[in-house]
């Protein structure tokens, strides 16, 4: 019998029939872990082909406008090219939430949730300020030695951390159980999954062998126990009275003095957890969801168990009912599809929920207001 999903599961039939059910139990959850692996080397497999994908377009093909599905709605060529290349590579694996196109219904229950490109109008602003050729490819642009250093000058460093990405998660049961971006302008890819971040470049990654692997055994682990004691800077994408409205919730939940100074859009949604490692060093002692689509901040989810001491914390203004981790175990895709791709700040129901991502000893002021601590378990990790 050959290593499979289905050839574990018959093996938990066949406990179950001896009246083993430890036994059943054991198998079942290594059928869940197999297919949770075979789904992240798709996931990886899919981000690399966006990357490529985005390398063919030219400039002029980026700034292009189009519809994207029958909702009207639209979006650019730098979003169109890697949304297309990731359908294409997980449409048979599973249901594709994206943040442009909206529901794919696929084969099984795994939902793969994809920001295809983050950062769309920082990197057509920045594609600008080159002033570039129109049909050249956005590649060429990308192979530049100084790439990094111009992207850096024209928004922040590192670039590591404040470029675009291209993001997908994975959902088994309810369950985060793995994340991935891309990084498009540093060519870096990070990997969370099993209890684990690792951080590779793209061009070390050999898609035709087993890509899960080659980052787990090569790839440099990523270091989240670093948030400094006395770090009080909370990073936000709000501004003007977003940030009013989120300062004054704050301030209601008597967290006050844990409000420094609130940079705005320093970095992609999908990839903000990375601001809380050794990637970078801004102080930042806190990063909060506050008005982005779910298809960003469901991103986040896996690094909790990443670090033991990092937690992730819902804000009491939302019922519990109500709460999307209560959806995503209850209720089926198409019904929660509106919500997750719905901007809270955008939802009545949501408008005003607030996720906030930290450490322990930080998110203590958040716990005793009542905030919720939110915790993953698909069985197996």
């Amino acid at each position: 019998m050959g290593t499979t999903a289905e050839s574990f599961r018959e093996l938990a039939t066949r406990a179950y029939g001896y009246n083993k059910e430890e036994m059943a139990a054991h198998y079942h959850r290594q059928a869940r872990l197999f297919e949770a692996t075979e789904a992240c080397n798709s996931a990886i497999i899919a981000a690399i082909a966006a990357y490529s994908a985005v390398q063919e377009i030219t400039v002029k093909t980026a700034f292009c406008s189009y519809i994207i599905d029958e909702r009207g709605g639209q979006g650019q060529g730098l979003d169109l090219a890697p949304e297309n290349a990731i359908v294409e590579h997980l449409r048979l694996k599973g249901s594709i939430l994206t943040e442009e196109r909206g529901l794919v219904l696929g084969h099984g229950d795994f939902l793969y949730v994809v920001d295809p490109y983050d950062a769309t109008i920082k990197s057509l602003k920045f594609l600008e300020i080159l002033k570039v050729n129109q049909d050249e490819k956005i590649g060429n642009i990308l192979s530049s030695s100084t790439i990094a250093q111009q992207w850096e000058e024209f928004t922040w460093a590192p670039a590591i951390v404040s470029g675009p990405v291209c993001s997908i998660a994975g959902v088994m049961d309810g369950n985060p159980v793995f994340t991935i971006t891309l990084n498009i302008i540093t060519g870096h890819l990070v990997l969370c999954f099993k209890k684990t971040a690792k951080i590779l470049p793209v061009s070390q990654i050999n898609i035709g062998a087993d890509p899960l692997q080659t980052i787990l055994e090569q790839g440099e682990s990523i270091d989240f126990d670093c948030i400094p004691s006395d770090a009080n800077q909370c990073i936000t994408f709000a501004g003007g009275k977003g940030k009013e409205r989120f300062t004054r919730t704050l301030e209601q939940s008597g967290i006050r003095n844990f409000v420094g100074d609130i940079p705005r859009d320093i970095s992609p949604g999908p990839s903000r957890p990375h601001m809380l490692s050794r990637l970078c060093d801004i102080n930042a002692g806190s990063i909060f969801c506050n008005g982005e689509p779910y298809t960003e901040f469901i991103q986040w989810c896996p690094y909790v168990s990443v670090a033991n001491n990092l937690v992730l914390l819902e804000s009491p203004s939302v019922s519990v009912e109500k709460s999307i981790f209560r959806k995503l175990r209850s209720e089926p895709f198409s019904v929660i599809r509106t919500q997750m791709l719905t901007g809270n700040s955008r939802n009545p129901d949501y408008s005003n929920e607030y996720l906030v991502m930290t450490d322990e000893q930080h998110g203590k002021p958040f716990l005793e207001k009542g905030w919720r601590r939110i915790s993953f378990d698909p069985g197996w990790i």
